[in-house]
């Protein structure tokens, strides 16, 4: 079994190569991609090369970007998981979702998150984890909210694209600058 992270209606498993039709459905739907990274649709060859990069990263490091699939139905209903950036010289691990919009309004996100801050404290042993979203994704502010993190910083990744920073520490612990 491949799941790393279950929650009440949730599991959160590595990514394969036959997850690769459900992922380019998000990712080259518009609304989808809109806050993510440059903001555009990705061709089915992106979407293939992201994949790849994903399984890659996962294996590099323990850790990285995950396959959400219903626990009741077993569709992939979402893409969740870890990155990792440097942020002022220092390793910062990020926790991110993308829900297909066919099943965003109930929770899904927020549920996730929940479950990779608490995967990162308490099994990969991070003390803090952030998340790195663009100004006009209120929806995912609101998510980052109520996973507890706060608004830490703006910041400009490595690609110029300007973010809001949100972070908490382990066990809810807020943090200084």
């Amino acid at each position: 079994m491949d799941r790393i992270i279950a929650t009440p209606r949730l599991e959160l498993r590595r990514l394969r190569a036959g997850d690769l039709d459900a992922l380019h459905e998000m990712y080259s739907d518009a609304t989808t991609m809109r806050y993510i990274g440059a903001g555009r649709p990705a061709t089915r060859e992106q979407s293939a090369e992201a994949l790849l990069a994903a399984i890659t990263q996962y294996e590099q490091y323990g850790f990285g970007l995950l396959a959400t699939i219903h626990a009741e139905t077993q569709q992939l209903i979402g893409r969740c998981g870890y990155k990792l950036w440097q942020i002022e010289g220092k390793d910062c691990l990020e926790i991110g979702w993308m829900i297909h919009p066919a099943h965003t309004g109930n929770g899904y996100a927020t549920e996730a998150g929940i479950g990779l801050r608490e995967y990162a404290f308490h099994v990969l042993g991070w003390d803090s984890v952030i998340s790195v979203i663009q100004p006009g994704n209120l929806s995912s502010i609101r998510v980052a909210q109520k996973v507890g993190e706060e608004y830490w910083k703006d910041w400009s990744t490595p690609g110029g694209v300007r973010v809001r920073l949100y972070r908490v520490g382990r066990d809810g612990a807020t943090l200084s600058s």
